[in-house]
């Protein structure tokens, strides 16, 4: 209901960083309601249109793009062999019971793997992703310059920020150690770095130009 999903937009505003003028300014609930119609729905006709459904999603082509602009940082060029095209089309018509049997997700990929992975890889549970522990262990070597990022661009932040949320998330993070706020204190910083990157670029005078 158009209730619920109205609810679920204040809660996540309420524990998120965001300025609530500039939540209505860019109508945030609208953009929430945009990408929530690319879920899939709860009456799909077959598991192959939910699977088309679930590979033509927004957030795999976000993915795929962030990947590539880090990996070209780098001078590196990043491959995705599951989202090869004759992949993705062997993957879509698989039965039901080579995605999900007996509880198990991706169990034809499992079976791929005898003899090539550790079993306890091979049928473990958890998805565990490793980027946060790298980004926490940088925040606590890194402390001072989190904090300076923050204060320096706080005119930059203040547009798109509450900033009184702001100053007790790095109350909190700084000064007691509380680990829990830790993701907001990097997306500020992230951010207003992000954000001051065009200020920093070399200027072309008129002339020269």
């Amino acid at each position: 209901p158009r209730r619920a999903r109205r609810e679920e937009v204040r809660r996540n505003l309420e524990t998120s960083l965001i300025d609530p003028d500039f939540a209505r300014r860019v109508d945030l609930e609208g953009r929430l309601e945009a990408l929530r119609a690319h879920r899939a729905g709860p009456k799909l006709p077959d598991l192959q249109e939910e699977r088309a459904r679930a590979i033509s999603h927004p957030y795999l082509t976000v993915g795929l793009e962030r990947f590539q602009r880090t990996a070209s940082a780098l001078g590196l060029e990043s491959r995705h062999p599951f989202v090869d095209l004759r992949v993705a089309e062997f993957c879509a018509s698989l039965p039901g019971s080579q995605t999900l049997e007996g509880g198990w997700l991706k169990p034809i990929l499992r079976q791929a793997m005898a003899g090539r992975l550790p079993q306890e890889i091979r049928w473990r549970r958890g998805k565990e992703r490793l980027g946060w522990a790298f980004t926490r262990a940088f925040m606590a070597a890194s402390k001072d310059t989190v904090e300076v990022a923050i204060r320096d661009n706080q005119d930059l932040l203040l547009r798109y920020i509450d900033l009184a949320k702001l100053e007790g998330a790095c109350r909190s993070y700084f000064r007691d150690g509380s680990e829990s706020q830790a993701p907001l204190v990097y997306e500020a910083a992230h951010l207003g770095n992000w954000l001051r990157r065009p200020q920093n670029r070399p200027k072309i005078s008129a002339e020269a130009a």
